[in-house]
């Protein structure tokens, strides 16, 4: 029995796999990737813990199918199965009632769609940047300043929460006006450090004086302790009415960073892509990769226009 089940799981590594590469539409390495790693944590999380795995069909267990579809959330997770029984019934493993009986099954879980992600428009960074936020009273002048350096790094640098959290004063040069590429990697492919532009030095003076800080201290320490404080002070933006009729949207940093790039592509028609990618060098981005689908849906509309 241990055997049958070791077999079964090693057919779905490899056989299945070479299916995936001879199909009619043939998947894409990425996609084809993602359907073996959800299959891996179907067989580890949920097949690997049944006591009886006899046959084909106990691979499509219902219970296990449900638990495992309502649990993995990714996109892939409910066609990887759905690959997978194709697979053992083109092989003959499965009958054609019960292959018609799964796939019914497979119908009642929907695949959760990714959410759209959408962008702040050039007149939203106007209002952002500009001198105009409403504050409740002078009390809130330190935090407009908190979140104004935010903002201006996270445009300008591409920095998340992240990378703010983990900036250390060793990584600015205050002197020379230079700060740190903290997304640099060690393959060199990316540049290492960004001229500091006036707004973020006035900020990095007034918030934390001329005194040379110890460079094991994080610049923002006042806020890594807190996990929601950035969303705190982006609520100055987000949650005051007055502020937040002015924006098409709420802001976040990776809304503030996919739009920089988006605009920016806009205004070059596509020609500062590489200077993007000198700053995230050639690692995977979400933001990067959003902002350059979408600047592509609007070149190929714009272009439809045109004829």
């Amino acid at each position: 029995m241990e055997k049958f089940k070791e077999y079964i799981f090693n057919s779905v590594r490899t056989d299945f796999s070479k299916y995936l590469d001879f199909k009619d539409r043939a998947n894409t390495t990425d996609t084809k990737k993602r359907y073996i790693d959800d299959l891996e944590v179907y067989i580890q999380d949920h097949l690997a813990l049944r006591i009886l795995i006899e046959d084909y069909t106990d691979i499509f267990n219902k219970s296990d199918l449900k638990a495992f579809l309502t649990s993995r959330k990714s996109t892939t997770a409910k066609y990887a199965i759905s690959n997978l029984l194709h697979f053992y019934h083109f092989n003959e493993k499965i009958n054609d009632s019960f292959f018609l009986e799964i796939k019914n099954e497979l119908k009642k879980y929907k695949a959760k769609k990714p959410k759209e992600l959408d962008f702040l428009s050039a007149d939203d960074f106007k209002f952002i940047f500009g001198s105009a936020l409403e504050l409740i009273d002078d009390n809130e002048k330190t935090e407009k300043q908190q979140l104004r350096l935010i903002l201006f790094m996270s445009y300008n640098y591409m920095f998340e929460q992240k990378h703010l959290f983990n900036l250390l004063w060793a990584d600015v040069d205050l002197q020379n006006r230079l700060i740190k590429n903290v997304r640099s990697t060690s393959k060199g492919l990316s540049q290492d450090k960004f001229e500091m532009i006036n707004e973020i030095y006035d900020l990095l003076i007034s918030l934390n004086g001329r005194t040379k800080k110890n460079n094991n201290e994080y610049v923002f320490d006042y806020i890594r302790k807190d996990k929601n404080s950035i969303n705190n002070l982006l609520g100055i933006l987000n949650n005051r009415q007055k502020n937040y009729t002015r924006l098409s949207s709420k802001v976040n940093l990776q809304k503030i960073i996919r739009s920089r790039i988006l605009l920016d592509l806009i205004k070059s028609e596509g020609k500062s892509l590489i200077d993007f990618y000198n700053i995230f060098g050639l690692t995977k981005d979400t933001q990067i990769t959003t902002a350059i689908k979408e600047y592509l849906i609007l070149d190929k509309s714009k272009m439809s226009n045109e004829f």
